[in-house]
Order: C-alpha cells, then structure tokens, then sequence
C-alpha cells in the first residue's frame, strides 16, 4: 500500500511538472507523464492538482502586488502628512 501511494505522488509531480511547463510556455512536454497520470488517479484528481498548483501561483502573485500597494498607500500617507504640515504652516503665516 505504501509503496502505491508513493508512486502515484511520484508521477503527480511528473505530471505536474510537465502540465507547468505546457502552462509556463515550455514547449517540451511529455504527454506520456500527464496522460499515465490521468489514468492512474482519475481525471477529476488529476484537475484539482493542477489546479491547486495553478492557484497556490496566483496567491503568490497577488501577495507581491498586495505588497506594493501597500507601499505605495504608505508613501502616499506620508507625502500627504508633509502636505498638511506645509499647509497649516502657510495658514499660520498669514
């Protein structure tokens, strides 16, 4: 049993590994590995870990630009600060 589970995680990476190469734009995939991944665990299986590999991805791209924005939200908070500042300063003059 053991020794079954392993092989069905060895050839999901194979699989994956090849499915993120056709994703990825690779032009070298071999069908043999996705398609005797399909057959050894199912199509729906084989669909969800592709997808989850495809979404872990986007999660990963969306912290980075998550991360930006809020850079660029602090940078404009202090920019706004040093405006207000300069303003009351101006009113006070006069």
């Amino acid at each position: 049993m053991q020794n079954s589970t392993l092989i069905l995680k060895i050839m999901a990476l194979q699989a994956l590994t090849a499915a993120l190469s056709l994703f990825a734009g690779g032009d070298i995939v071999d069908w043999n590995i996705i398609i005797n991944f399909i057959q050894g665990v199912g199509f729906p299986i084989a669909c969800v870990l592709i997808m989850f590999q495809q979404m872990d991805k986007e999660r990963e791209a969306h912290k980075e630009e998550t991360n930006k924005v809020t850079e660029a939200l602090n940078n404009n908070t202090v920019i706004l600060t040093e405006l207000k500042q300069k303003l009351e300063d101006m009113t006070n003059e006069t």
